[in-house]
């Protein structure tokens, strides 16, 4: 069986705060906006009018003097896997989860990101870019 390269690309950006003092990075400001928002249910944010798209950080963690790394995904009601939506009490859903039901069409959007200090890099996907991110941070 022939395998296919996948090409990803990887950006870096910079945070920057306005009308604050600055004492707090944005890797603080996210490990600390994770014990408040614990569960997927917390996270979630529809990104339509009609709820059927659902934005949220499906898996984050802290590495001690590397950073805070996450996993924005999106899904959608009609066509993502029943697991995604059906528990939201849990803290984190595990990668392998995204796998769709066979024989349907089903392409999550995931972006994984990294963040030190103000640094933010990450690797985007089609559904979801840098600008979601952000958006869903604010």
């Amino acid at each position: 069986m022939a395998t296919k390269p996948i090409r990803k690309t990887v950006t870096c950006r910079k945070a920057h705060f306005h009308n604050t003092d600055g004492s707090r990075t944005l890797e603080q400001l996210l490990s600390s906006a994770s014990s408040k928002a614990a569960t997927i249910h917390d996270r979630r944010e529809p990104t339509d009018s009609s709820g059927t798209e659902i934005r949220f950080i499906s898996d984050w963690g802290i590495l001690a003097k590397r950073g805070f790394f996450g996993r924005l995904s999106i899904v959608q009601k009609d066509k993502s896997p029943a697991s995604l939506l059906s528990d939201s009490t849990q803290k984190t859903i595990p990668i392998n989860k995204f796998k769709p039901p066979t024989g349907h069409d089903y392409a999550p959007g995931i972006l994984n990101f990294l963040v030190q200090n103000n640094h933010v890099v990450m690797t985007q996907s089609s559904l979801l870019r840098s600008s979601s991110l952000e958006t869903h941070l604010a």
